[in-house]
């Protein structure tokens, strides 16, 4: 005869059929006894107490860990709401005109200096040119920039 491999599952099976034919003979066996039923009575409801007990005693241990998680969370989303309004306060901060004011000098200086290069290597009607769009297209570019930056 070849052999047989018994998987978990097999073994499974193999124990709640031999489990029910026990309780199926012991039921049939001793279902007379009335001072049997009355003690397995007993125990049932001690076992089924006692668990109640493990459920309550689990329950408090998981109220008290899940306080503990609430109150860390408060005290992460105190934080956060602070970081938020030092940011808010910083952003309120910003100067607009100011920034405008830096741009549209800085950008003043590179355009003079463009035109400088322009002077010295192009002829004088292409650095007349130059030195009159320049100045209007370096003013254009900051004020689109200046109003997007107030849209925002």
């Amino acid at each position: 005869m070849g052999k047989f491999n018994w998987t978990p599952r097999d073994w499974k099976w193999v124990v709640i059929i031999l489990f029910g034919i026990i309780i199926a003979l012991l039921t049939t066996k001793l279902g007379n006894n009335k001072e049997l039923i009355s003690y397995f009575s007993f125990a049932t409801s001690l076992t089924s107490i006692s668990l109640a007990l493990i459920a309550i005693g689990i329950s408090l241990i998981q109220n008290t860990s899940f306080q503990e998680l609430y109150s860390r969370m408060n005290e992460t989303l105190a934080k956060v709401d602070e970081k938020i309004h030092n940011v808010d306060d910083k952003i309120s901060d910003i100067d607009i005109e100011k920034i405008t004011e830096t741009l549209r000098q800085s950008m003043k200086e590179f355009g003079d200096e463009i035109i400088q290069t322009i002077e010295e290597i192009a002829d004088p009607e292409t650095s007349r040119r130059f030195k009159e769009i320049l100045p209007r297209k370096i003013e254009q570019k900051i004020n689109d920039t200046n109003k997007r930056l107030r849209k925002k």
